[in-house]
């Protein structure tokens, strides 16, 4: 009986998929061998940065403390790493190129240190790798600002990895940021309330600038009220106004009362009783008087100052009014309203 074997499709087909997965697993793996490799200079350099703070501490030991004069540079050519007379001590490969640049006991950082392959910069606590020295960005980004009003006009830069983020806090530290991610130069922020701000710009390498200080006055976030008007209400009342009555007897003065008529003329009460003639007593009372059961009344009315009268009813005007809070002008209300928040003063909304 005949072995049945592969069809050379068959084993043209097994070839590429075997070929294709030696492709994937070879660019897997040498990435991976890239990773570590990048990662185990990385590691190097921060044990030369380590070296730098051993110097700094031996120093200080074996000269009691003496003073440094800060910058120290040790400069790396393949060799040493040496600042000309002295030389840093670590272990491994030393760096083809590159300064360990101490600043201070603890501020001490790589400038592009390169092993022919790979180049660093930055602190220890901030390396940063690449293929070559041209993709490390080491350097703070630039921002500048003004405050106008309550709006900062922010103008942001960085010429090497490109700005990323920026940040508007109220405490003077950058680690307190909420970043706000941006691809603009030029950026408008409002700023919500009165009082001092700090500004910070990060670039795509994590490198932040140092800060910008702005202090908000209140008057920038007062704005005028919103406006609306209705008739004002007049305060009209009205009362009875009072009464003084007055009292007279009736009055004797016209012609003829008291008297009577005898032969064409009047004569006095006295001649009139001896000639048995009645003397006349219809008198009347003066204008403005009435005459009342036998006597003379005059009614007054009156009304307290200011008040007017009509008949016997008198009129007190109180004016125009408005609803509380709200501005009286002649005969029309003025309301207003802080729509935007804030607390109504005059025509005025304050923050």
């Amino acid at each position: 009986m005949k072995k049945k074997g592969f069809t050379l499709i068959e084993l043209l087909a097994v070839i590429i998929i075997l070929g294709i997965i030696a492709l994937v697993v070879g660019a897997v793996i040498g990435n991976i061998i890239e990773k570590v490799r990048k990662e185990s200079f990385k590691q190097s350099v921060s044990g030369i940065i380590q070296a730098g703070e051993n110097y700094i501490a031996k120093h200080l030991l074996e000269t009691n403390g003496s003073l440094i004069t800060y910058p120290v540079m040790f400069v790396c050519d393949g060799i040493e790493c040496t600042n000309g007379t002295e030389k840093l001590e670590f272990q491994g490969p030393v760096p083809k190129s590159g300064t360990i640049i101490v600043q201070a006991r603890k501020d001490i950082e790589a400038e592009y240190v390169s092993d022919g392959k790979y180049c660093v910069s930055g602190p220890k606590s901030n390396l940063q790798i690449g293929d070559t020295c041209a993709d490390v960005d080491i350097t703070n980004p630039t921002l500048r600002g003004v405050l106008e009003g309550r709006t900062l006009i922010l103008s942001l830069n960085d010429n090497e990895s490109g700005i990323d983020s920026y940040c508007v806090t109220t405490i003077n530290d950058a680690n307190e940021c909420s970043w706000i991610n941006t691809n603009t130069s030029n950026v408008e922020y409002d700023l919500p309330e009165a009082g001092t701000y700090y500004v910070y710009l990060q670039d795509k390498k994590g490198n932040i600038s140092p800060h910008l200080e702005f202090t908000a006055d209140i008057s920038a976030f007062n704005y005028d009220a919103t406006e609306s008007t209705y008739a004002a209400t007049q305060a009209i009342t009205t009362y009875d106004a009072s009464v003084v009555t007055e009292t007279s007897s009736m009055s004797y003065s016209r012609e003829g009362c008291g008297h009577c008529y005898i032969n064409g003329h009047y004569e006095g009460y006295l001649y009139c009783e001896q000639q048995g003639v009645a003397v006349d007593t219809s008198c009347g009372c003066s204008s403005g008087w009435n005459e009342v059961s036998g006597h003379c009344e005059r009614k007054s009315y009156s009304c307290n100052s200011g008040d007017t009268r009509s008949g016997t009813t008198c009129t007190h005007n109180a004016g125009y009014t408005c609803n509380a809070g709200d501005i009286l002008d002649d005969q029309t209300c003025y309301h207003y309203e802080c729509p935007e928040g804030g607390t109504l003063n005059g025509t005025i909304c304050e923050r």
